[in-house]
């Protein structure tokens, strides 16, 4: 796993893990206290998925954490600011990261795929794009999640596709959001 630098000029490629596991599907987003950024990947090994997080602060990466340990399926990871989404299963999950890095909270049952985050979302509510198979469609749904201390979480979601096979829903730079529907 890399990370080079782009602006604001090019930098040299960083080696961010170099050990003989296979790896795959690295993401990158800031970290928002630490004001460097955090880069996670997933990791397969003995048949079972991890995913690691190395925190790049100050032109120095800290060391390997296991952030997800012993998963069936592959992860699919999904990185942002706040969180992170994976699927494991068919059962999407969330891990938050601030203020601490919080237990797994699972965000949706049974025939859940391709996670992503919205990248600028709150501390106290983010959005999830994910493919739900059904018996008869996969269709594409959009997820809010608020939660503060005092109250239960509230997921909120609708489906935004009606054809029989949608997939690879993607959010863009903002809030728009992309799909494709056979």
């Amino acid at each position: 796993v890399y990370l080079k630098q782009l602006a604001p000029t090019e930098g040299e490629n960083i080696i961010v893990s170099s050990d003989s596991l296979i790896k795959s599907n690295p993401q990158i987003a800031i970290n928002r206290y630490d004001q460097g950024i955090k880069i996670v990947w997933q990791s397969h090994k003995d048949n079972v998925w991890q995913v690691f997080l190395k925190n790049y602060i100050a032109n120095q990466l800290s060391d390997s954490t296991v952030i997800l340990d012993s998963l069936n399926t592959n992860p699919q990871i999904s990185l942002n600011i706040h969180r992170l989404a994976w699927i494991n299963d068919g059962n999407l999950f969330i891990k938050e990261f601030y203020p601490n890095l919080s237990s797994n909270i699972l965000f949706d049952s049974l025939s859940c795929s391709s996670p992503d985050l919205i990248m600028n979302d709150g501390l106290q509510e983010t959005e999830v794009l994910y493919e739900k198979n059904f018996t008869d469609s996969v269709k594409i749904c959009l997820t809010t999640y608020q939660h503060n201390e005092n109250n239960p979480p509230v997921f909120h979601t609708i489906f935004l596709s009606n054809g029989v096979l949608s997939k690879n829903p993607r959010f863009g730079l903002d809030r728009e959001i992309a799909f494709q529907t056979f």
